[in-house]
């Protein structure tokens, strides 16, 4: 079921207000203290009131400082939420983001990149969740975007478990030179989760993609 999390701004707004609590306290005794020495002070020797001014003053501004600072917050809070309804329109598509991690399921990877022009060799190496490698090989190396299927199985022939991959792609031109490639996965939008001000788009594969690493979004097939 897709679902939608927000969690950004509550220790922020939790934080300013505690300052403010804390503040009000301490400026209540303040006034107080003010208040009695102005009651019990010799009136042929009255206590300066520059000093008393000077400390008004700085409460004042503290207090400024810290209205500002929880207006701020709200402002954030609204813009995070913002950000997020307009994620909604992710949920149950498909999208395409750079990324190095695929889902081997049923047996089956399919691992898309893109090679820059000029290569005329690549190779793919697989490793697993624990950062072993557990296959390489040759994939096209034609420029544009291409993809290599893998059925899941190691150099030694032995079926991987399901779960997540991550893979690289090595591209290299005539005289061996380095070419780039562009690693990417795919899965669909199963829910939106807004973390410290950043929107994640999580996979029905498990896979959390940031919504500033899509590249592309189609209707899920």
């Amino acid at each position: 079921m897709a679902t939608v999390t927000s969690a950004t701004g509550t220790q922020t707004s939790t934080a300013t207000s505690q300052s403010l609590a804390s503040f009000s306290n301490n400026f209540d005794n303040f006034l107080t203290l003010l208040t009695s020495q102005l009651k019990n002070q010799d009136p042929l020797s009255p206590m300066n009131a520059t000093e008393f001014t000077t400390q008004l003053v700085q409460f004042t501004g503290v207090e400024q400082m810290i209205q500002q600072n929880q207006n701020l917050t709200q402002l954030i809070n609204l813009q995070t939420q913002g950000q997020v309804t307009n994620s909604l329109g992710y949920i149950g598509r498909t999208v395409e983001a750079s990324g190095t991690s695929v889902q081997l399921a049923g047996g089956s990877a399919t691992f898309n990149y893109n090679v820059a022009a000029g290569a005329t060799q690549a190779s793919i190496t697989i490793k697993n969740a624990s950062g072993q490698t557990v296959y390489t090989g040759t994939v096209p190396a034609n420029s544009g975007a291409r993809s290599f299927v893998w059925d899941g199985r190691s150099n030694a022939g032995v079926q991987q478990a399901d779960g997540t991959y991550t893979y690289s792609v090595d591209a290299r031109g005539p005289t061996n030179q380095p070419v780039t490639v562009t690693t990417k996965l795919s899965g669909t939008v199963a829910s939106v989760e807004s973390l410290n001000g950043n929107i994640q788009l999580h996979l029905s594969t498990g896979q959390i993609v940031p919504v500033g690493d899509v590249l592309s979004v189609r209707s899920a097939s």
